[in-house]
């Protein structure tokens, strides 16, 4: 099963620049797909940008896919908002979510 909830790992890269509740929140958006019966390409797209809206510091994110064509945008409130673009790859054995640098 792609995107299994037992093996999922985060890359050093990761844990050191995006927060913790952030990384929760970008499996959960894979959880959410799959829940909807979405069909999930083995790599999925996070584009980090921070917002600011009235006065408050806000996350956009956007979650893409390329097969099939997928894109959603949603702001959140998180406890550290980035300017990242964030991977999350299914080897079939194990989700690893890391920085397209550390590819």
């Amino acid at each position: 099963m792609m995107f299994s909830t037992e093996h999922r790992h985060v890359t050093q890269g990761v844990m050191a620049h995006v927060a913790s509740d952030l990384q929760v929140l970008l499996w959960q958006l894979i959880d959410l797909r799959k829940a909807e019966g979405g069909e999930l390409d083995y790599l999925q797209v996070f584009s980090l940008i921070y917002d600011c809206k009235l006065g408050r510091a806000l996350q956009r994110i956007t979650h893409t896919q390329e097969v099939p064509p997928y894109s959603k945008s949603c702001l959140y409130t998180v406890s550290q908002p980035v300017c990242r673009t964030v991977w999350v790859i299914d080897s079939g054995e194990y989700a690893t979510m890391l920085l397209p640098d550390e590819y």
